[in-house]
């Protein structure tokens, strides 16, 4: 094994570097390493070596092999984040094949829609709640051969399914020197992923990502981003098919030799974050906001002695955080340390992020408020910008330039300007050469000089950092001719404690309204506030004494540093959450604000009634 794995290295050094020769390189410095985790801290953690990685990768691109599956054919893979979803994602490219993950959230409909777009012949996925989603339109799917099931499924068809270890067998048919061949012969301009979007404004788009879009990445990002190989830990819980988490724990993961542990769901991270400890932790805004609700909860129960050290704490950290800004380098003192020994190392062990040196934030815009209050924890958040048109990542800040509202300067591989209209456009080697099938969608996106538009209004400053400050397409225009960005504004009303989520409303109307929704952390707290008995926030929301004081609360916070034609004149509080189980929010909590305007168009009504 060894020979074979460093005969394998040195053939990726002299032709085209993928993340499986990569991966390779791994399993032949550290074979016997820890690299990937699954399981869960309750019922104990089941663990693979980089060895036992690369040799998991092998057996499924000979199963694949096995199948007949030929170079760029694509394979689709459903289901929760577990080794095996990793193992199936790097094993459909080493058969050079294009593995195309989805959603475990999509409807039988939309699976169906998906898998024939990219004309999957073979699909992995995970458990029984996913192949009920086939068997529903399996009439529906004439090229789809195989099924493979990574779980347990009882009763299943065993003329169109194998179990995972059944598909694994299969491989033991095909020699070591055709799984090389196909591994060696990989290209640059391959594609290594068909990435669908989220559809929040649409149907999903399938993103190309080529071999040379990811190297490109990864020797940008190395250039500016602090990591020790072999030794830093992540968590793997966003989804694995978003562009984000793949990246991040994939991608990322085996170009920076990335100790993964994966958490199948996403409400049990503060269970796993102590057991796992990262070094490094990526989450979206929401999980970021609910964080911060929930300390800001914690901290609020100190009394006497104990909320006079925290609030000093808290003010010391973000003071030494602001002159760090200002210095561009890290800087300490006597009181930062204390501060940190005496208070916030331990919130950030009760937590699970002592061991955190860098914290990142992408796929939607980050809360400047949420962002200041984790830097006085000691926690300061890199806000990374990109799409999954670019291979996830355009810009992020340099260490200690992680400026609220910013995100940072662009990669080096990447050119970036603002076009005439205040659109942030780039071009560059990450950039994906296209949408799969969608010549129409592809002539949007990249113009003749292959500047991609990214559909994001921005600016510069002048010491080049990026700020974006709405989507181009989610400006509405008033009654009155006056366009508002929702972003902002909807940044702002979650800024108070009581809300959780906020949807700006307006177009075409005399006056701007919101849908909001009320934090669960909060309810208490605003219960006792208004002076009524309520449960939960479905209670509060029938209230006219709560949307009296919302509405109160957000006149004076947030109207009065608005415009006039962009303040909030009127709400309608919803009974729950918005959520991605009701199709208003993607997997990584984005808006779909299309879906948000037809659902709770007689909400949206009665602003204007």
């Amino acid at each position: 094994m060894g020979a074979e794995l460093s005969d394998l290295g040195s053939k990726q050094m002299r032709g085209t570097s993928t993340l499986v020769t990569q991966l390779a390189n791994w399993a032949s410095q550290a074979p016997d390493k820890p690299a990937l985790h699954g399981g869960s801290p309750s019922k104990g953690f089941t663990d693979y070596t980089w060895g036992e990685y690369e040799s998991n990768v092998r057996r499924v691109g000979k199963a694949l092999i096995a199948l007949g599956v030929q170079p760029g054919d694509r394979v689709t893979i459903i289901g929760r984040n577990r080794p095996e979803w990793m193992f199936a994602d790097l094993g459909v490219m080493a058969a050079r094949a294009v593995p195309t993950p989805i959603y475990a959230t999509n409807t039988p409909e939309q699976v169906a829609w998906l898998v024939n777009h990219c004309e999957s012949r073979v699909a992995i996925i995970d458990d029984e709640a996913q192949y009920e989603k086939f068997l529903a339109v399996r009439d529906q799917l004439p090229a789809l051969e195989k099924i493979v099931i990574m779980g347990d499924v009882a009763g299943r068809d065993k003329d169109w399914t194998l179990s995972w270890d059944e598909f694994l067998s299969l491989g033991g048919s095909v020699q070591d020197g055709t799984i090389n061949q196909r591994i060696n012969s990989a290209q640059a301009d391959d594609l290594a992923l068909l990435c669908y979007t989220s559809g929040t404004t649409g149907e999903p788009k399938g993103v190309m990502l080529t071999h040379g879009n990811f190297a490109a990445l990864g020797e940008s990002i190395s250039e500016r981003f602090i990591s020790t190989p072999l030794e830093e830990r992540v968590l793997s819980y966003l989804p694995l098919c978003h562009v984000a988490e793949h990246t991040f724990s994939i991608i990322r993961g085996i170009q920076g030799g990335y100790e993964v542990y994966t958490c199948d769901d996403l409400n049990q991270i503060k269970e796993y974050l102590p057991a796992v400890r990262p070094t490094m932790f990526l989450a979206v805004p929401r999980v970021w906001e609910k964080f911060e609700a929930a300390l800001k909860a914690k901290l609020g129960e100190a009394t006497g002695v104990k909320a006079v050290l925290a609030d000093w704490a808290i003010a010391t950290e973000k003071s030494w955080f602001d002159s760090e800004l200002a210095e561009g380098a890290p800087i300490t003192g006597v009181t930062r340390i204390l501060a940190d020994r005496l208070v916030l190392n331990k919130v950030k062990t009760a937590l699970g992020m002592q061991d955190v040196h860098t914290c990142i934030s992408g796929a939607a815009p980050l809360n400047p408020a949420t962002a200041d209050f984790f830097a006085s924890l000691g926690l300061p958040i890199a806000e990374v910008y990109g799409m999954t048109e670019t291979s996830a990542v355009i810009s992020f800040p340099p260490p200690s330039q992680t400026f609220s509202g910013k995100v940072g300067k662009p990669l080096s591989c990447v050119e970036l300007k603002i076009a005439s209209d205040g659109e942030v456009i780039v071009r560059g080697p990450t950039m994906t050469p296209g949408y799969y099938k969608n010549e129409e969608e592809t002539r949007r996106l990249l113009d003749a000089g292959s500047w991609l538009h990214t559909g994001d209004i921005g600016e510069v400053d002048e010491q080049g950092f990026l700020r974006i400050t709405d989507r181009k397409k989610e400006l509405f225009k008033t009654s009155g001719g006056k366009y508002v960005a929702p972003a902002p504004i909807e940044a702002k009303l979650k800024s108070l404690p009581e809300l959780s989520q906020a949807v700006l409303v307006g177009d075409g109307q005399k006056f701007v309204g919101a849908l909001v929704a009320i934090d669960p952390e909060a309810v208490g707290k605003l219960a006792q506030q208004v002076g009524i008995d309520a449960a939960d926030a479905a209670e509060l929301a029938n209230s006219d004494a709560v949307v009296q004081y919302l509405q109160d609360r957000i006149n004076e916070e947030v109207n009065s540093s608005l415009a006039r034609f962009e303040q909030v004149k009127r709400i309608v509080v919803l009974p729950a959450e918005l959520s991605p189980e009701h199709g208003e929010l993607t997997p990584t909590l984005k808006l779909k604000r299309r879906v948000i305007t037809e659902k709770h168009a007689s909400e949206i009504a009665s602003i204007y009634a």
